[in-house]
């Protein structure tokens, strides 16, 4: 009685086993027919399989992305977070806005060197630096133009 121990356990790993390889090959079978046709695997072809998936409109089906998602136009509509202005560099004189702009390019080159080194970097500050040499790159443009 004892000898027949492992061999029962034996058997139901075989059994588990199989059933699972079963269950693997439904489910490329029901990718392979949902790429042809809109039908889930047909109940007479395969009993055993039919017995394994769930039928359509089973209770366990997963949500749809598009309910678990945010409203988009609300987040669009509101900036994020404000870009630098211009008004305080007007009092700066030539030589400072040069010195703001090697600062900021700088700033830039050590932000995209943290980047490649994997450091945290926030994002936004791209877009703001970047916005930020334009800026002063514009008002020394307009003052030697004048």
């Amino acid at each position: 009685m004892l000898e027949s121990v492992p061999l029962t356990n034996m058997m139901f790993a075989v059994v588990f086993c199989t059933l699972v390889s079963v269950a693997d090959a439904s489910v490329v079978v029901q990718d392979a027919e949902m790429e042809t046709s809109q039908d889930s695997v047909s109940p007479g072809a395969l009993p055993l399989l039919s017995m394994l998936l769930p039928e359509k409109g089973a209770a366990f089906q997963a949500v749809p992305m598009r309910t678990l998602r945010a409203p988009s136009a609300s987040v669009a509509s509101e900036p994020r977070m404000a870009l630098p202005s211009i008004d305080d560099a007007r009092s700066l004189s030539d030589e400072d806005i040069q010195k703001e702009i090697t600062n900021a390019k700088k700033e830039l080159f050590e932000l995209r060197k943290k980047v490649k080194t994997r450091q945290e970097v926030k994002p936004h500050l791209f877009t703001h630096t970047k916005h930020r040499v334009s800026q002063l790159q514009t008002l020394l443009a307009q003052r030697q133009a004048a």
